[in-house]
């Protein structure tokens, strides 16, 4: 896991065996391995965030039941630490499951699971204290995917939470911006839903944005849009994996690895597969991974290819 710091460097954070700790890279791309503090050696950083707007960083981390939101910096000898915001304050579970996905803006936390689609919760930071900010939906913690209107959601594997996981959240002034992957059970029919066709070579995702505004101690949603997520519901087994499929839709959407104002740059993790007409069969052929670019201002999405020596996530 990394993001940004606001001396043009990155935070990262590596398991080294015992514990999970917290190491900084500069802009020249130094590496330093001395720059480490341990988040805690019965302790897991779940995920670590950039607040583009105050320039601050944050580290989700702590034990499975307890988990608590800590601000990295640095310290006066450039060694990175993290400090506890509010020591009277942990993220509570949301249906059996903890918050490991993260965005913040403005001091503005959204948070999710990653698992079964998610659900979402928002947090006001402020220099001791975190609190709860209230939502204009029922039950104050909602599963993001029911913000779809069934008009612009073709395909009911969107909402289905047992197959849909969000990798990676993005925040700005106005939205917050999900990666996730979806596919059905074992590459099978996900509960009411056309995705039979899907083979468990093939994960598909997008991109869902959702508009937000403040309101006081309460936040207001609308407007939810998915982009780079084919409807696949006409789709056979061997146009799935066709190169006209994959121009304009993801592979595996996994991280947001970088910002520069106008757009959103995408790590997307992906095989190319083949069709085999004798055995019907989807067959695996090559590991291809791409960069996606998505226009924050015309929402437009393109994909380039990245060298083959770079390595999205472990591939086998």
């Amino acid at each position: 896991m990394f993001c940004p710091n606001n001396k043009g460097g990155l935070y990262m954070v590596k398991n080294t065996g015992s514990a999970d700790s917290l190491y900084v890279a500069t802009s020249e791309g130094d590496f330093n391995v001395s720059n480490t503090t341990p988040v805690g050696s019965s302790n897991k950083a779940y995920d670590i965030t950039y607040d583009y707007k105050t320039g601050i960083s944050y580290v989700v981390y702590g034990p499975a039941a307890s988990r608590t939101l800590q601000k990295v910096i640095l310290d006066n000898d450039n060694k990175v630490k993290a400090e506890v915001i509010d020591f009277s304050f942990s993220f509570t579970s949301i249906n059996s499951y903890y918050i490991n996905r993260m965005a913040i803006y403005h001091s503005i936390l959204f948070g999710m699971a990653k698992e079964r689609g998610s659900w979402l919760s928002v947090y006001k930071i402020d220099s001791s204290s975190i609190s709860k900010i209230e939502s204009d939906k029922p039950n104050k913690n909602f599963y993001l995917f029911d913000l779809l209107d069934d008009s612009l959601s073709k395909n009911k594997v969107y909402k289905d939470i047992n197959y849909t996981n969000v990798n990676d959240v993005f925040a700005d002034a106005h939205s917050i911006y999900i990666l996730f992957t979806t596919k059905g059970a074992n590459g099978g029919a996900a509960t009411d839903s056309p995705i039979n066709i899907l083979h468990p070579l093939v994960t598909v995702g997008g991109i869902l944005k959702i508009k937000y505004e403040l309101d006081g101690n309460n936040i207001n949603f609308s407007d939810a849009r998915i982009f780079g997520l084919a409807d696949f519901s006409s789709y056979t087994s061997d146009t799935i994996i066709s190169e006209s499929y994959y121009t304009n839709h993801f592979y595996k959407p996994i991280k947001f690895v970088g910002f520069d104002g106008d757009n959103l740059y995408i790590a997307d993790d992906g095989v190319q597969c083949k069709y085999n007409t004798t055995t019907s069969a989807v067959e695996y052929e090559s590991n291809r991974n791409r960069m996606a670019i998505f226009n924050l201002e015309n929402e437009s999405l393109s994909f380039v290819g990245v060298p083959d020596s770079v390595k999205w996530a472990e591939e086998k």
